[in-house]
């Protein structure tokens, strides 16, 4: 973006005329080779100009002194003032180093891109800020304030509060929505995929994202809304809420799936749409999908079951692990890990292999000082053997996963984590009485390395879906 700087008018400025018009240099026929042409409008007569640069005193309005060309149409008054006035100096003082150091790392060319306005730079401020989910507060930051000027000097009257930005937030994610609704008004063939979870806040959402193909045979796949869910988290109430979305953007007759999993409550979501929208448009015994990554899943947890284990070690679902890697779960979490039917030394059933590969892993990550003597154990192997082991690409130290019920995979991840670090965990559980209850032995490794065999092709096909 290029530079311009808000400023005070030069004494004995020029008001303008009434009777002269001026138009933008950028839009005339004649190429105008100079770099301040950017910043000026030419009169109709071609005998003045008017500077562009906006004011803070103007709310960022232009400053619109006006100024005579002379006789032989030099640009010799429009640089003056540039400098004088707006502290925006030629490209050449920059490169020849006349220029004050500081001003030698703020600006650009400026016949290279169009001037900075104060719209552009606001809009372009909110976008970062919805973009990269900054705080509001960031405009108001002064090492974000001098990034600003670093970058372009014209910025340093151009200050915005956090409310603004936010307006302006407000502002665009409107724009976006209309033109949003337009392009999905043009698409005669709409599919949905639905799902709701609660946020850390105690919050509850329900994403709504629409599948189709454009006229130009491009797949268009966008969110169209994560309303709020209020009162009771059954399908009625979450059908609504989508039949509500689907008329607030008028694309209802463009439905022809919705995509969920397998919950139950997606079948009365299914049925309550029908009954909204009509037999005509919907019929929820033809058109709600199953999601197939679900579908997937809950063929490993089946597949599991039937040779002899369960997921997350045998865990109910209200004991599962939910520690988000977090080191404050403790010691009441590392008692359930623990397998009820333990023999050491012995080969024990798959239940009992994937609770104590549970129980190691739940065991390291539990304290910041077990993960630090799990690492001591990977540079103790790394010093024995000859193949390096538990670092990934930037070779940084990995430790054991742990699986939960909710997540998709989670069980082969650490199965596969725990047979990469094979050599490691022998060696850690081997070095304390804590962990010897851990071990396992070479036929029980052996058993783990088939059970993740099985559940290799089932996580593979579910990445190629996600």
């Amino acid at each position: 973006m290029d530079e311009f700087i808000f400023s005070e008018h030069q004494e004995g400025s020029q008001p303008t005329s009434p009777t002269t018009t001026f138009q933008s240099t950028l839009s005339k026929g004649a190429v105008q080779k100079s770099w301040v042409w950017p910043y000026f409008n030419l009169s109709s007569d071609h005998t003045k100009v008017q500077c562009q640069v906006p004011e803070k005193s103007k709310q960022g309005d232009p400053c619109n002194q006006v100024l005579c060309r002379g006789d032989q149409s030099s640009t010799t008054s429009m640089i003056q003032h540039l400098k004088r006035i707006h502290q925006i100096y030629p490209p050449e003082d920059e490169s020849s180093g006349q220029m004050p150091n500081p001003n030698l790392l703020k600006r650009q060319r400026g016949d290279q891109r169009p001037i900075l306005t104060v719209i552009m730079l606001r809009q372009a401020i909110a976008y970062l800020i919805a973009e990269a989910d900054l705080s509001y507060s960031i405009v108001e930051h002064p090492s974000f304030i001098n990034l600003l000027e670093l970058l372009n000097p014209s910025v340093a009257n151009m200050e915005y509060g956090r409310q603004t930005i936010a307006n302006e937030v407000s502002l665009l994610y409107q724009a976006h929505q209309n033109q949003l609704k337009e392009s999905l008004k043009a698409i005669k063939h709409l599919s949905f995929t639905l799902d709701a979870w609660t946020s850390p806040n105690q919050k509850a959402f329900m994403a709504i994202t629409a599948q189709g193909i454009t006229e130009d045979w491009k797949l268009l796949d966008v969110v169209v809304g994560m309303p709020t869910v209020h009162g009771e988290h059954s399908g009625e109430n979450f059908g609504n809420i989508f039949v509500e979305r689907l008329n607030e953007m008028g694309i209802s007759n463009s439905l022809i799936s919705i995509t969920a999993d397998n919950a139950s409550n997606n079948s009365t979501l299914a049925r309550q749409v029908q009954h909204r929208l009509g037999n005509s448009l919907f019929a929820a015994d033809k058109q709600l999908l199953g999601c197939m990554a679900h579908v997937i899943n809950l063929a490993a947890q089946d597949g599991i079951k039937a040779i002899g284990g369960s997921p997350s070690g045998g865990k109910k679902p209200e004991e599962l692990i939910t520690m988000d890697h977090s080191d404050s779960q403790s010691n009441r979490l590392e008692s359930r890990a623990e397998p009820d039917d333990y023999t050491e030394g012995t080969s024990g059933n798959l239940q009992t292999l994937l609770t104590r590969i549970h129980g190691v892993s739940n065991y390291v990550r539990n304290t910041p000082q077990r993960r630090e003597a799990f690492c001591t154990a990977i540079d103790l192997v790394n010093r024995q053997t000859p193949i390096r082991v538990s670092s990934n690409k930037k070779g940084k130290k990995r430790i054991l996963n742990l699986d939960v019920r909710t997540q998709w995979n989670s069980t082969y991840k650490m199965l596969r984590r725990a047979l990469d670090l094979k050599l490691v965990c022998i060696a850690y559980c081997s070095t304390q009485a804590e962990t010897a209850k851990y071990s396992l032995t070479r036929s029980e490794w052996d058993q783990v390395d088939q059970i993740a065999y099985f559940l290799e092709p089932l996580y593979v096909v579910t990445k190629m879906l996600l």
